[in-house]
């Protein structure tokens, strides 16, 4: 990657590049530990996408003299053909190694700190839904009892129940669909906001995937179950008759 130990060159994370609007052959000043008088100042030859977020990699001396340690190093990463068990047993032959830590582990230790965060996710999407369509219910019966008069009146110039159900489930599906195509496009921004904040927290780039079934199977969830909002609010509809809609009208 580097020209030479000594090259004045750094490789950043693709985090560091989003926060800082770094590109290659932009200039960057590293330090060895926050508020140190003095650094390096190095340019961007080129960017990767690490498990840790915000590394960077920087050659050998250069890593050496911005800590002060000549001839030393407190790590190094080996990357060979040989299995892990073989590579360990050699570099614990060698002078000087104090503890050998296997990165493959170390990426499985990490993703298995998020196993069953799937299925969490999952219950939380399904219950979301449900929550929207038990408010979606909510409201059309608290509408259906604010205009009992209306219903009333719709009732005694002939409206049968078929034609009050399908005023009811036009009025929550104009709701739902209103309320998909605000949430559509606004929930993936949303996410990838708080996916941010928990990269930044726990120092590891967390991204979304989201398969293409798993949208569909939501949406056509939400289709499914967007309709039975208006059961309540038909309920409270054919409870409606005239003379109960006059007294409601004394009453107020």
């Amino acid at each position: 990657i580097f020209t030479d130990p000594w090259a004045q060159e750094i490789v950043v994370d693709r985090w560091l590049v989003d926060e800082m609007g770094l590109q290659v052959g932009d200039p960057v000043s590293l330090y060895p530990f926050a508020n140190a008088p003095e650094g390096f100042t190095l340019t961007v030859v080129g960017i990767l996408d690490g498990v840790s977020l915000g590394s960077s990699i920087v050659p050998l001396e250069v890593a050496r003299g911005l800590f002060d340690l000549p001839g030393q190093a407190t790590a190094a990463q080996v990357v060979t053909k040989m299995s892990g068990t073989t590579l360990e047993t050699e570099l614990w032959k060698q002078e000087g190694v104090e503890s050998v830590f296997d990165m493959h582990r170390a990426r499985t230790r990490v993703t298995g700190n998020f196993e069953g965060s799937e299925s969490v996710l999952m219950f939380g999407l399904f219950m979301a839904i449900g929550i929207a369509v038990l408010f979606l219910a909510i409201l059309a019966g608290l509408d259906a009892v604010d205009r009992a008069p209306d219903l009333a009146v719709l009732q005694a110039v002939g409206w049968r129940d078929r034609a009050v159900l399908g005023l009811c489930l036009t009025e929550v599906m104009t709701r739902g669909l209103l309320a998909l195509a605000i949430a559509l496009p606004l929930a993936p921004v949303l996410a990838n906001v708080l996916l941010d904040q928990i990269s930044a927290a726990n120092h590891y780039r967390m991204h979304l995937e989201t398969p293409p079934w798993l949208t569909l199977s939501l949406l056509g969830l939400a289709l499914a179950l967007i309709p039975l909002g208006a059961i309540p609010a038909f309920r409270a509809s054919r409870h409606v008759t005239p003379a109960r809609a006059m007294r409601m009208l004394t009453r107020e």
